[in-house]
């Protein structure tokens, strides 16, 4: 088995398969797109995927695992989003840390004396106390500024994913 994390910016990274027989490629290029795209939101996502896979990096990974009769898998880590900005919030040390779509702090009482709107869901499964998220409401995000693409809240756009089984 073999893990390979790569850009996927050019067919020189794909990796060789060659003798193996499990693999997991994470390809970072959508990834990067996705982030830098805060002037046409979507859109501009959708035409930088569509330029990504004319050069061909995708067709050539999924050509190669075939070859070597490799089952071939897509998925991605998480959705994204296309959301509006609600304002920056300054809470100084009240806050853990301080994401787009959400702020996660230190404990409970901190919560809930914040200056951000948001959505407070204690996630089913953790221990009692272990993380204190407050989620950006609808399509909105923690910062200032113009439309962005990202991820990281509870939307059904950001937390559910495709899983495709390709065959040659």
């Amino acid at each position: 088995m073999r893990y390979e994390r790569v850009t996927g910016s050019s067919l020189a990274d794909v990796p060789d398969l060659t003798g193996v027989t499990a693999t997991g490629v994470v390809v970072m290029a959508i990834d990067e797109m996705l982030h830098g795209s805060h002037l046409l939101g979507d859109s501009q996502v959708a035409s930088a995927v569509r330029a990504w896979t004319e050069r061909g990096f995708l067709v050539d990974l999924v050509r190669r695992a075939t070859e070597q009769e490799a089952e071939v898998w897509l998925t991605a880590d998480h959705g994204n989003l296309e959301i509006l900005p609600l304002g920056g919030v300054q809470e100084g040390l009240a806050v853990d840390t301080a994401g787009t779509r959400v702020r996660w702090y230190q404990d409970a009482s901190l919560r809930e004396g914040r200056r951000a709107e948001g959505i407070v869901w204690d996630p089913p499964g953790l221990p009692p106390g272990a993380c204190f998220p407050l989620f950006a409401p609808a399509r909105g995000g923690y910062f200032n500024g113009e439309m962005r693409v990202t991820h990281g809240g509870i939307s059904l756009d950001e937390v559910v994913v495709p899983l495709v089984k390709v065959s040659a």
